[in-house]
């Protein structure tokens, strides 16, 4: 079995970055998962591989919100308290219909398959909560949650059990990064290897696929795809993917946001923060050296924030900090990274709707692998995971026919 790799790392939108800042080594992609992710849950223990739980967050110490830090008390005014008990009530009846299991095109919620906006309206939401719960779902999605589909994040909330226990997630870590996984999946593996190797062409006959690089050609039996939609529609097939897959893949998805590592000098311990600051709307202290507290954040739009500018990040954290004084970043842009061309997989309003078939439907000989792919977690390593098992399970059908 080959693996043929463009980047010179294993890892895609995982990487853990050796001395990323100053000593600390950091994940610049996907980082955790949950206990309740069953296949990467049972690959964790497979291996033997360390995780350890990631710093619990609780309500966030600052808020952001209509332009004005809170630093006490509830940002939510006492009168919209009650829109607050209405949206919970909605959200959870609304992810009570969903099985993680099944097709959500088979399930009759297509209505939910809407931005979050139009959600909001349709609740009549006070102002503050409204901008809250609009932030917090930027957030989760990585992107501007106006477009953002509340069907996708229905999902999630039901494959974690509910909506509560979404919000409150029992996230992990790995103390050697999420590499120490894939290296130890890899070795069991026994596959051969080649990276820096990026994919230009993909020729299909009747018993044969061959899979053109700029060096080299390979001839299989069946292939299993793992690149991101907005990249595969770079990549020439012959013949061509069928209409409503091309459809599907020049949509991409719309991960589109940005996460920033800072080294902050007046940050607390145990501080987080969310709202609309500069390019940048959830933040928390996740370690601390001699240097500093070691902050990450989350931003909708990576155009708004480069995580590799002192100044801009300066910026961003002083909105929640004001005296805090940010000494050392960075960051990767997924964004424009040519094997990426955006974050973790969210999907715009309309999208699952059109696409949830097609873009894990396989075309001859090809099976289509990736988060992006997953019925039950995609955006995450356990929806990859599952991809993979679902692709495998296709081609081990093609090759005994």
């Amino acid at each position: 079995m080959l693996l043929v790799e463009a980047r010179d790392r294993i890892g895609g939108r995982t990487w853990y970055k050796r001395s990323a800042l100053g000593s600390w080594d950091l994940e610049m992609g996907g980082n955790f998962i949950d206990p309740c992710q069953q296949l990467v849950s049972r690959e964790v223990g497979r291996y033997g591989i360390e995780v350890t739980p990631a710093e619990t967050l609780s309500l966030p110490a600052v808020w952001l919100v209509d332009g004005c830090l809170v630093e006490s008390g509830s940002p939510i005014p006492l009168e919209e308290l009650g829109d607050l008990e209405r949206l919970l009530q909605t959200v959870m009846s609304a992810a009570g219909r969903i099985d993680p299991d099944r097709p959500l095109t088979e399930q009759g919620v297509g209505e939910l398959d809407i931005g979050f906006d139009e959600f909001f309206d349709q609740l009549r939401l006070g102002p503050s909560l409204r901008e809250i719960a609009s932030v917090l779902m930027s957030a989760y999605a990585n992107m501007d949650a106006s477009d953002s589909s509340v069907l996708h994040r229905l999902r999630l909330s039901a494959a974690a059990g509910g909506v509560l226990r979404m919000l409150a997630a029992d996230n992990q870590s790995f103390p050697e990064g999420t590499v120490s996984l894939l290296e130890a999946m890899l070795a069991e593996a026994n596959v051969e290897l080649r990276l820096s190797c990026p994919v230009g062409r993909i020729e299909q006959t009747a018993e044969r696929v061959n899979v053109v690089t700029d060096a080299e050609r390979f001839t299989a039996r069946a292939v299993v795809l793992t690149i991101p939609p907005g990249v595969l529609g770079q990549v020439e097939f012959e013949p061509a993917l069928g209409d409503a897959k091309l459809r599907a893949v020049s949509e991409s998805h719309a991960g589109a946001g940005v996460k920033v590592w800072a080294i902050v000098q007046g940050a607390p311990a145990d501080w987080s923060a969310l709202g609309r600051a500069p390019g940048l709307d959830f933040a928390w202290t996740t370690g601390e050296d001699e240097a500093g507290s070691l902050v990450v954040g989350f931003g909708r739009d990576a155009s708004a924030l480069d995580p590799n500018d002192l100044a801009a990040v300066q910026r961003a954290i002083g909105a929640y900090l004001p005296h805090a004084e940010v000494t050392a970043c960075t960051g990767h842009d997924w964004t424009t990274d040519p094997y990426a061309l955006g974050t973790w997989p969210s999907f715009r309003a309309g999208q699952i709707t059109r696409h949830e078939h097609l873009l894990s439907a396989p075309e001859g000989r090809v099976a289509f692998a990736g988060s992006e792919t997953a019925r039950r977690w995609p955006m995450y390593i356990e929806g990859a995971i599952e991809s993979g098992f679902r692709a495998a399970q296709e081609v081990t059908d093609l090759l005994s026919t």
